[in-house]
C-alpha cells in the first residue's frame, strides 16, 4: 500500500495477509482525502483513527498537514503491526497505537480514549467490520458524552451501502458518498458544514 497525496507521497507501507483486514481502496482515500482538505478540516487536526486497520486513514491526513493520530485497534497483535508501519514511515513522533476493544464495553473504550490525550479529536476515521456498524452510535454517543471529541468534530464513517445507521442526538449525518458498495458518511457535531451531496 502506499500514501496517495501529500508530504508522504508514493511512499509504501505493509498491509496483512489474508482477509481479516479489509484496507480502503486508493481511489475512496484519494477522495476523502482530497474532499477533507477541501473543507480544511485536514490541517493541524487530532485525528482519532477507529479500527484502524492498516493506518491507512492515519498516514494519509498526517501526509496532509494533520497534528497528530492516535490509532486503535482491538488487540496488541494488530498495534504492534500498525507500529511497524508507523516506524517504517518515520512518524513516530506524531502517530501512535493503542489496544482498546470498541465493540465490548464502548463506554470504557471512550472513557479511556478521552484520557489518553490532552487534546480532544477534530476528525475521526471510523471504518468498523460491516458486520458491527450498527455498534458504532453508541460508540460515538460515548465518546461525546465523555469529551474526547471537538465541538465542531468530523467522523468519517466507511460502511456498506446496504447498511442504515440511526444516529445518537447531537451528532448529524451531513454528506453521504457512495462508491460502488461502500457508502462514506460524513457526520458532524454540532456545528453543520454545509456541502452539496454527491461525490468527492
Amino acid at each position: 500500500m502506499r500514501v496517495i497525496g501529500g508530504t508522504l507521497r508514493g511512499r509504501r507501507f505493509a498491509a496483512p495477509e489474508g482477509d481479516r483486514t479489509r484496507p480502503t481502496s486508493d481511489r475512496v482515500r484519494e477522495a476523502v482525502a482530497s474532499s477533507l482538505a477541501s473543507r480544511q478540516l485536514i490541517r493541524e487536526a487530532s485525528v482519532l483513527d477507529l479500527f484502524a486497520g492498516t493506518g491507512a486513514y492515519s498516514f494519509e491526513a498526517i501526509s496532509r498537514g494533520a497534528r497528530s493520530a492516535l490509532l486503535v485497534e482491538k488487540g496488541a497483535l494488530q498495534c504492534r503491526f500498525i507500529d511497524r508501519n508507523i516506524q517504517s514511515l518515520r512518524l513516530g513522533a506524531m502517530a501512535s497505537c493503542v489496544a482498546f476493544d470498541l465493540l465490548n464495553k464502548p463506554w470504557l473504550a471512550a472513557q479511556r480514549l478521552a484520557r489518553h490525550q490532552q487534546s480532544r479529536f477534530d476528525l475521526v476515521f471510523v471504518d468498523p467490520p460491516y458486520a458491527h456498524v450498527q455498534s458504532i452510535p453508541p460508540l460515538l454517543s460515548d465518546l461525546c458524552a465523555h469529551g474526547a471529541l471537538e465541538a465542531h468534530a468530523t467522523i468519517v464513517l466507511e460502511r456498506s451501502a446496504k447498511s442504515t445507521l440511526d444516529l445518537p442526538k447531537g451528532l448529524t449525518s451531513d454528506t453521504q458518498y457512495r462508491y460502488g458498495d461502500t457508502v462514506i458518511e460524513y457526520i458532524v457535531r454540532d456545528l453543520p458544514i454545509r456541502a452539496a451531496k454527491g461525490s468527492a
